[in-house]
């Protein structure tokens, strides 16, 4: 669901509220900062992997 959400709109941020979503029907506390924050590392290190591989 999340990959079908990403090719709805440019960006990230149909992902992030996709996400936002999961977490608030499942009563995850996460703060949009900290989503976005764990969002930013994730990309980080699929980009290393990536240039790595």
């Amino acid at each position: 669901e999340v990959v079908v959400s990403d090719i709805e709109e440019a960006g990230d941020h149909d992902v992030f509220r996709k996400i936002r979503k999961d977490f608030d029907a499942a009563g995850v506390n996460q703060s949009d900062h900290q989503i976005r924050r764990t969002m930013d590392e994730l990309m980080a290190q699929a980009i290393e992997q990536i240039k790595n591989a």
